[in-house]
């Protein structure tokens, strides 16, 4: 059976084009980012709440266990809404920050500690899953306030950045433009305008 499953991922991965293994890892790591974005996103959305509560004996209020002898006691309100998004973010932003601090000065493929930044999937997403999860065992005291600032200043710098890029962009395709309209005689480019 394990020879039929290789010769499958093989076949399968075979119509790929063939990529650099950093180019491959960077679309790993963008979409490691996007699924924690989409999870984050669902604990935003209403009615998982409901949906927690009736896993038996997972939630307080929630379904009683058919398991004699086992209790809940986990609040169901910590694992919804912005204190999950708050400890999801958390946990993959300290990830990443991991990782981040490990892989300084690393010029190439060929340092011991590309293989780590490359490869060893298996670990890193434990590592992840366990530090997110590690995230929610978190008292809720400061730590919702203070992530709370972290997140404004974080998002005030990103649309300060964006806005910046955006106004760039339009000076310098609207500079291009400009320059195309004198120099020929379309007049598309002045229309354009």
């Amino acid at each position: 059976l394990p020879c039929l499953c290789s010769s499958a991922t093989c076949l399968l991965c075979s119509c790929c084009p063939s990529t650099r293994n950093s180019t491959v890892t960077r679309i790993i790591y963008a979409f490691i980012l996007l699924l924690g974005t989409i999870v984050a996103c669902i604990m935003l959305s209403p009615g998982v709440d409901q949906q927690l509560k009736r896993i038996p004996g997972f939630c307080e209020d929630g379904a009683g266990s058919s398991i004699p002898g086992m209790q809940a006691d986990v609040n169901c309100e910590m694992f919804v809404g912005y204190k999950a998004v708050y400890r999801i973010c958390f946990g993959m932003s300290m990830w990443f920050l991991g990782f981040s601090i490990l892989m300084i000065n690393i010029k190439n493929s060929r340092d011991p500690r590309a293989a780590i930044h490359n490869g060893f999937w298996f670990f890193k997403c434990a590592a992840l899953v366990a530090v997110t999860v590690g995230a929610f065992y978190i008292p809720d005291g400061p730590f919702t306030y203070t992530w709370f600032v972290v997140g404004s200043g974080g998002a005030f710098c990103f649309i300060l950045i964006q806005l910046v890029l955006l106004v760039d962009f339009a000076h310098s395709w609207n500079e291009s433009w400009v320059e195309k309209m004198e120099t020929g005689s379309s007049r598309c480019w002045y229309t354009g305008q």
